[in-house]
């Protein structure tokens, strides 16, 4: 009986279905704690937290000449409030990106993710860009699976995300209407 259990934990390990989780500040812990949260907190409290700080500014600056234009109309539809001008220009990036998703209050209600499987990854210079399978089980209990490209720049000794170009290409569309 020993040396069947001690057969199938080989196998299993030889196969890959036995994997221990990886590092917290791994790229692959990270995308894995990303997935875990936003699930768990929902993505006002996961995505500023998991970007990477150019990230966030790069954010707040696809949004900024639209607010410049008409402060009080697009701070109340991008950012939930009437603020200054001035109050979001002193906003850090990262309190702008909350306060966005706040706003919208984009939620992931009824979704189920499956641990991400992890394909393989690219180097671009400093970037990780990671292959990345996706399972979601939808309000309809359909299951939606997805290769996704998920892109890491360093932060001290861990990693932060990228904006996706779905992320990008929404907010610069919001940013015109």
């Amino acid at each position: 009986m020993r040396m069947i259990r001690g057969s199938l934990l080989l196998l299993l390990v030889l196969t890959g279905e036995a994997r221990a989780a990886p590092p917290v500040d791994s790229p692959e812990g990270v995308v894995l704690a990303f997935f875990t949260a936003i699930q768990k907190d929902g993505p006002a409290a996961t995505v500023p937290r998991f970007t990477h700080p150019d990230e966030c500014a790069r954010f707040k600056a696809i949004f900024m000449p639209a607010i410049r234009t008409d402060v009080v109309k697009t701070s109340t539809a991008f950012l939930g409030r009437k603020m200054s001008l001035k109050e979001i220009e002193d906003m850090p990036p990262v309190d702008f990106m909350t306060a966005y998703f706040k706003a919208k209050d984009i939620r992931v209600d009824g979704l189920k993710f499956s641990p991400p499987k992890f394909l393989g990854s690219v180097r671009e210079g400093e970037l990780l860009h990671m292959v990345v399978r996706t399972e979601k089980t939808q309000l309809n209990g359909l299951p939606l699976n997805r290769v996704e490209i998920v892109s890491l720049k360093p932060l001290g000794g861990s990693w932060k995300m990228m904006m996706s170009p779905e992320l990008e290409a929404y907010s610069r569309f919001l940013a015109t209407q």
